[in-house]
């Protein structure tokens, strides 16, 4: 135990030691860089939080779609019933009418994903924006994409 006890004992000073010199030359330096690293770790967090917010967005919307359809399906179906209960067969033109509102009825819960999926991409370049500027703030680059990454191979061409 005597033996174990000294080890903690070392290992103990030796950690305490090895902090102390890594907060004292933290504290020694000009913060540049530690600013930079900063920057960044905010901007990718900023950029995750957005990813998150839209799909979350999308998730919702989806949510939305599905209770549009089933409004819609509950719809259809006390239409149908009424139908059938007239006696009047389906064909011709109420054929058509139903297969009208069964067309409508999907085109609207499409409306609802496609504004979700809007909404998730606007969340998204928001996102990228702030990110972008909070690295731009650091005097860092902004995050590069495939347009300006072709802009930088290429040069200018004129």
């Amino acid at each position: 135990m005597g033996m174990d006890e000294q080890l903690a004992s070392e290992m103990t000073g030796a950690v305490r030691m090895l902090s102390g010199a890594a907060v004292s030359g933290l504290q020694s330096e000009t913060g540049e860089g530690d600013r930079e690293s900063i920057a960044r770790q905010q901007a990718l967090l900023e950029e995750q939080q957005a990813r998150h917010d839209a799909s979350e967005a999308v998730r919702e919307g989806e949510k939305e779609a599905r209770e549009v359809r089933e409004r819609g399906e509950r719809g259809l179906g006390a239409i149908r019933a009424r139908k059938a209960r007239s006696g009047v067969a389906m064909s011709g033109s109420r054929a058509l009418v139903d297969a009208a509102l069964t067309a409508e009825a999907r085109e609207e819960e499409q409306e609802v994903r496609d504004e979700a999926r809007l909404q998730a991409d606007d969340i998204l370049r928001t996102g990228r924006r702030k990110a972008d500027s909070r690295r731009l703030a650091a005097g860092l680059e902004p995050r590069k994409t495939a347009l300006s990454l072709g802009a930088k191979l290429y040069g200018n061409r004129r």
